[in-house]
C-alpha cells in the first residue's frame, strides 16, 4: 500500500485515540456541541480504524509466517507458505476496502469543510455588514455635528 496512504492511516488511528480520551473528559463531557462533535467524529473514524487494525495484524501475521520459512522441517516450511499465500489474498481484500474507506472520509472532510468555509463566508459578511453600517451612522453623525437629522 501507498506509503502515504499508510501515514495518513495511522494518523487517523491517533486521532481516534484522541478523541476517546476526550470523550472520557469531564469537560467535554459538559460540553455539548464539543461532545456531539467528537461522537460524530469518532463514528466516521472507527470503521476505517478498525479495517486499518486488520491490516495491521496480517502484515504481522504474514511477517511471522515469513520468519518460519528459514525453518528446516518441511511441514512448518508448507505451513508458513499457506499462511503467507492467504495472509496476502486477505492483505489485498484489506486495501481495497482501506483505500475505498480512506477515499469515503477523504470526501467526507472535502465536504464538511467546504460547509465550514461557507458558514465562515456568511459570517465574514454579516460582519463587514455591520462594520459598514456602523461607519455609515458614525460618518452621517460627523457631518451632522452628533445631532441627527433627517
Amino acid at each position: 500500500m501507498n506509503q502515504s496512504i499508510l501515514t495518513k492511516l495511522e494518523q487517523l488511528s491517533m486521532r481516534l485515540e484522541e478523541i476517546n480520551a476526550l470523550l472520557s473528559d469531564q469537560p467535554v463531557v459538559s460540553d455539548q456541541n464539543q461532545f456531539r462533535e467528537l461522537s460524530i467524529e469518532h463514528a466516521q473514524l472507527s470503521p476505517v480504524n478498525d479495517q486499518y487494525q486488520q491490516y495491521l495484524s496480517t502484515m504481522n501475521d504474514i511477517n511471522a509466517a515469513q520468519k518460519l520459512l528459514n525453518e528446516d522441517d518441511q511441514d512448518i516450511k508448507e505451513m508458513a507458505e499457506e499462511e503467507i499465500a492467504l495472509g496476502e489474498n486477505k492483505l489485498d481484500q484489506l486495501e481495497l476496502e482501506l483505500k475505498n474507506l480512506f477515499s469515503q472520509k477523504i470526501l467526507m472532510i472535502h465536504a464538511i469543510l467546504l460547509l465550514k468555509f461557507v458558514q465562515e463566508l456568511v459570517v465574514m459578511r454579516r460582519v463587514s455588514f455591520q462594520v459598514t453600517f456602523i461607519e455609515c451612522i458614525r460618518a452621517m453623525l460627523r457631518k451632522t455635528n452628533g445631532k441627527w437629522k433627517l
